[in-house]
């Protein structure tokens, strides 16, 4: 009988035995399509949790004015952002036979129950409201700002990187629900309502809608300024 291959540095480092351990075995997949289901969300976790861990990193950064720094680790969060949306076109992979035979093992579990996920929904005004103390303390504002884009290229630049955040996540919410809908359909109801309507619902909910606003106030300013040309 052979002995199994040392464990090298590297699978030790990344400690990959364990990770490997965390999806069912064959002998335990309801079906084929189970490891996918279970390693796409779990590497969606592990995502979430980067994230969280960079936004945390610029929030601290941002109350020490090391803006440059602050503005690195949002760019990051917002790479891996960009990553869980382009990974959920594997979950459409799956046809919705092999999704319920999947569906069973998850009983009355729910994306929406995940704790990365819910965790970024917390931290987000937390990080807007960092952005406005900053700015509170440089004297100004995102319209401000705005208006005159040269008074402070790198704050200007923090405030983009914020609603590219925003942006990027309600077009993971998008897209969930793409997925949410070629699966299981648009009227389907489960136990806490139909999904599609829920998802739906949060989409509507921007995490800084005050950056949001500083487009319809610049739009007021130019057609308030076309007016007077006329």
């Amino acid at each position: 009988m052979k002995s199994p291959p040392p464990v090298t540095e590297y699978e030790i480092y990344l400690r990959v035995p364990e990770l490997l351990t965390l999806q069912k075995p064959p002998a335990e997949r309801s079906h084929h399509d189970e490891l996918l289901f279970q390693v796409v969300h779990q590497v969606e976790e592990l995502w979430m949790k980067l994230i969280l861990g960079e936004v945390e990193m610029a929030m601290r950064l941002l109350d020490e004015d090391a803006l440059a720094s602050a503005h690195a680790a949002l760019l990051r969060a917002n790479e891996v952002e960009r990553m869980m949306t382009a990974q959920l076109r594997l979950i459409e992979t799956m046809t919705p036979h092999s999704y319920f035979e999947v569906r069973k093992g998850l009983g009355h579990g729910s994306g929406q129950e995940s704790p990365g996920f819910n965790a970024i929904l917390r931290l987000a005004p937390d990080l807007g409201e960092t952005l406005r103390r900053t700015l509170a303390r440089h004297g100004t504002t995102a319209l401000e700002l705005h208006r005159s884009p040269a008074k402070d290229p790198l704050l200007l630049q923090l405030t983009e990187a914020l609603l590219d955040f925003d942006e990027l996540f309600q077009s993971f919410r998008y897209h969930h629900l793409m997925v949410v809908k070629r699966i299981i359909g648009a009227g389907t109801p489960s136990l806490k309502g139909k999904p599609t309507e829920l998802l739906e619902r949060s989409m509507r909910q921007p995490f800084f809608p005050d950056l949001w606003e500083v487009r319809e106030k610049m739009f007021a300013d130019f057609t308030a300024g076309a007016s007077l040309r006329e």
